[in-house]
């Protein structure tokens, strides 16, 4: 119920949503013993386009189809798929800089 006030009033506002863009070849090395479980999840999506963070919380969170997400949000299968890629991406980028400013902090 929440959800879909919530897209009723972005909807309402005609919100415009640009898709920034996101370096592709972007990718660390993850190492399972190097990553820190120690961060705050909300944090991280609040750093996010509204538009990734609307479709990575729809298909994450809500787990909706992306043909849900598509009709919800009145775009196409392949844009929902591709903010959602680009929001997991981004996500990734958000967590190593910042792992990487706490551990330059220690030091």
């Amino acid at each position: 119920m929440v959800v879909n006030e919530c897209l009723n009033f972005i909807k309402s506002h005609k919100t415009v949503f640009y898709l920034d863009e996101i370096n592709q070849s972007f990718h660390e090395d993850i190492h399972e013993a190097e990553i820190d479980c120690n961060f705050n999840a909300q944090e991280l999506l609040d750093q996010l386009p509204d538009a990734y963070r609307m479709v990575f919380n729809l298909y994450v969170l809500e787990e909706y189809s992306h043909q849900e997400i598509a009709d919800t949000l009145q775009i196409s299968v392949a844009v929902s798929k591709t903010q959602l890629f680009r929001a997991k991406e981004k996500l990734r980028k958000i967590y190593f800089q910042q792992q990487k400013k706490v551990k330059n902090e220690n030091v």
